[in-house]
């Protein structure tokens, strides 16, 4: 019997499954890191986008909380102070200020001013990984925002 089991022994294939693992998981590899790594990409860019909606809508409030010769002014110095951000994007210095102006009362009187402000921002987002190596580089969004005009003049 011990002569039929070392004979056995010896006919036997050699156990191929050490490496097996390894290989799967690598090959599973290939295709996990790149989805996680454009995952990644596209929370910045969300991230970006809520960002720039919530500096619009903050500079086109401040725009329209004032006297309307001043708007761009105080939309400009709300996007740099409030809204510098420790990541890789930043919103561009160069905002769209648009009044529309319907009436003004006259200065012996007061009242209200009426008409709207719109505010176009742009962000530019930098993401990290994938999009760096596929495009240019950098992801450009917009956002626009109109409020009425809050001021009221007041008389002479």
């Amino acid at each position: 019997m011990s002569g039929r089991n070392a004979a056995n022994r010896a006919t036997r294939r050699p156990n191929r499954k050490s490496g097996q693992g390894l290989a799967e998981l690598c090959a599973s590899m290939v295709m996990i890191v790149p989805m996680l790594l454009a995952a990644i990409d596209c929370s910045y860019v969300c991230i970006g986008a809520s960002m720039n909606d919530l500096a619009c809508r903050d500079a086109a409030r401040a725009a329209a909380a004032g006297q309307p010769a001043a708007s761009k002014e105080r939309a400009a110095t709300v996007i740099k102070r409030i809204y510098y951000f420790n990541l890789p994007m930043k919103v561009r210095d160069a905002i769209k200020v648009d009044e529309q102006v319907t009436d003004v009362p006259p200065k012996s009187m007061g009242g209200a001013v009426e008409g709207t402000v719109a505010v176009e921002t742009t962000i530019d987002i930098y993401p990290p990984f994938l999009v760096k190596f596929l495009g240019s580089g950098k992801v450009a969004l917009n956002s626009r925002h109109s409020m009425p005009i809050t001021y009221m003049m007041p008389a002479s």
